[in-house]
């Protein structure tokens, strides 16, 4: 649905109908199928000139934010400058449509005018002339239509692909953004107030040493220590990687007192690097398993809500799976982020989960 009716309010709709009653006998003029559709031809325009907001909020809660949680902003395609605006759309590709067909619709109504009143007078030609204006014009409402479509269209494809698959700009996968896209916002103002970890929570004891049997059991599994990065701050990162015949795991143990939101840029950058040096060009062609589980104490970060209080669950793409979880040292729970009802990898998810409870120290049942 291009136009969600959760975005057309009182005004907004109220300008689609002015818009579309002025370019109505633009399009009837035109020589443009019959008057039904020269009628939602002029209904599309206002929308597109009218509507400002993207997507739905049901299903694209932060399409229209200009944040991190927003695979749109963190990919370029938001206008910094619409914030001021109370009109122009927030996208960039969407605002190109909506300006073109601004501009276009004020000179085809001022076109039609002309080749009215002039049309037998001393000015004649000038009427002719507005006539093949808005012919010409015809075809170009078609154009912006179908390019507005197919700007929406990508935009709202990479929009979900980001929640199961993210690379970013330079095509290295980024798998510690976009872990989770929260519908809080959509929830009965009953269900507001209920508790929000939506996390499987597992409880231990602080001698248990969980860190320790991780590193320890998933080097006698057959992962080896690959690489090992150091915060700016305080902190690291290990990665380890085990590769099989025809798939290739990978684990990270992350530590940090204070897991923020710096650090899910710096983590994207330690996996980069590991990616490019440590996982081969046929290895890159295999499935392959990340799993990766921070140590803190608290958590003020996006990363940190989207695995411990977004409802919707985990979202996986095909060949390239992935599971977050956070160990909360001053609680000694580990919270591994769950698996979204919708998501095709549930087996997937059973596996890579029973395996980091087996590493933990645990019972593997999810």
């Amino acid at each position: 649905m291009v136009f969600s009716i959760e975005y057309i309010n009182i005004p907004t709709l109220i300008a689609i109908i002015v818009i579309a009653y002025l370019m109505d006998d633009v399009f009837l003029f035109m020589k443009l199928g019959n008057d039904t559709t020269k009628q939602l031809m002029a209904t599309a325009v206002g929308c597109i000139i009218a509507v400002r907001k993207f997507g739905s909020l049901s299903f694209e809660p932060f399409a229209n934010r200009f944040g991190e949680e927003n695979p749109l902003y963190a990919m370029g395609f938001m206008r910094e400058k619409s914030q001021k605006s109370k009109w122009a759309t927030y996208q960039r590709g969407i605002f190109f449509w909506q300006a073109v067909t601004l501009v276009l619709a004020i000179m085809s109504k001022i076109a039609f005018i002309l080749s009215q009143r002039l049309v037998f007078s001393d000015f004649e030609i000038v009427a002719v002339y507005m006539c093949s204006f808005l012919r010409i014009s015809c075809v170009s409402f078609v154009v912006i239509l179908v390019g507005y479509v197919v700007t929406w269209s990508y935009y709202m494809v990479t929009y979900h692909r980001s929640f199961r698959y993210y690379a970013g700009r330079d095509k290295v996968w980024k798998p510690f953004s976009f872990v989770g896209q929260d519908h809080y916002y959509v929830w009965p103002n009953e269900q507001k107030v209920l508790p929000r970890t939506c996390a499987s929570i597992y409880p231990y004891e602080e001698d248990d040493h969980v860190k320790e049997n991780i590193k320890k059991s998933c080097v006698a599994d057959g992962y080896e220590k690959e690489r090992e990065f150091d915060f700016s701050d305080q902190g690291n990162a290990v990665f380890y990687k085990k590769a099989e015949a025809s798939e290739i795991h990978i684990l990270s143990v992350i530590e940090t007192e204070n897991l923020k939101d710096e650090h899910t840029k710096q983590l994207n950058d330690f996996f980069g690097e590991f990616w490019k040096e440590n996982i081969g060009k046929e290895e890159k062609k295999q499935p392959i398993y990340f799993t990766f589980v921070i140590f803190c104490r608290r958590t003020d970060s996006l990363l940190a809500k989207q695995i411990l209080e977004e409802a919707n669950g985990l979202l996986m793409y095909r060949n390239r799976y992935r599971l977050g979880a956070i160990f909360n040292e001053k609680s000694s729970e580990l919270n591994i982020k769950q698996v979204s009802p919708k998501s095709h990898y549930k087996d997937i998810y059973r596996k890579m989960s029973g395996e980091l409870r087996r590493f933990a120290g645990g019972n593997t049942e999810i």
